[in-house]
């Protein structure tokens, strides 16, 4: 775990408010899943000093239920203990992975957390309804974001401190890579973006970190950072090219 917690300021009251939902989660399931989305963006881009282009107010957490397989069975109680419900209405297909918690005297502010699955789990494991969350929503990527994950300290407008298991840089941009696969995902700008900002963040020790990954790994960043060049064009970041060639180097 890093010495130092990182300082986060939020710019939003939902976004604050999601925080303190996820610091009352943490304290009653600290294990058993791992920070992923926007926020995980957002975090690595405020440990280096970069500024944030794109805020996000909910908070998206993905179960590690290989390593901790109680957690769908638990979560959602977790959740319920802390004052969050399932957002409505509810899911068509059964995947009540959103769940909700209203801020006392304002009608426009409330904290959000999703509840996602990784994807290559057995067929049946998403067939099942789990108390609380009902069927896992799966997203591509996660497993190897989660195998990368760490806890770190997190300093949220210097009042409240939690510590939250999140993947490391190259973890996150992995998973945003694979986000651009999920089918039922159909806004892909956000994805562009954070996979742009990621890429413009990365270190010496992260590109370095690249020539231990396998090579249908560095063909999903390849493939992920691509597109994203493509859709954005000209507002594409120098660093984000610089990585693209890299990575094609080592493919």
């Amino acid at each position: 775990m890093p010495e130092e917690p990182i300082r986060l300021f939020t710019t939003d009251p939902s976004e604050r408010a999601s925080w303190e939902g996820l610091r009352d989660l943490a304290e009653v399931l600290p294990l058993g899943w791992s920070l992923a989305g926007g926020t995980l963006v957002r975090l690595h881009t405020t440990e280096r000093n970069a500024a944030s282009t794109r805020s996000t107010t909910d908070i998206d957490l993905i179960l590690d239920i290989r390593a901790h397989p109680r957690t769908k069975h638990n979560v959602g109680h977790a959740l319920s203990g802390c004052g969050f419900r399932i957002a409505q209405p509810p899911n068509p297909a059964g995947h009540d992975h959103r769940w909700e918690r209203p801020v006392a005297g304002e009608r426009d502010i409330k904290a959000q957390i999703d509840v996602l699955a990784p994807s290559g789990l057995r067929p049946s494991t998403y067939e099942k309804k789990f108390p609380g969350i009902g069927r896992l929503l799966a997203t591509r990527g996660a497993q190897f974001g989660i195998d990368r994950s760490e806890l770190v300290t997190v300093t949220v407008d210097d009042e409240l401190t939690l510590t939250v298991n999140r993947p490391d840089a190259i973890g996150a941009l992995y998973e945003k890579c694979s986000a651009l696969l999920n089918h039922s995902d159909t806004k892909k700008r956000r994805h562009y973006e954070d996979i742009n900002q990621l890429c413009a963040v990365l270190d010496f020790e992260d590109r370095q970190a690249l020539g231990d990954l396998r090579q249908k790994e560095l063909k999903r960043l390849s493939w992920g950072i691509e597109q994203t060049i493509i859709a954005l064009g000209t507002q594409t970041d120098e660093r984000t090219q610089r990585v693209e060639r890299l990575i094609r180097r080592r493919n």
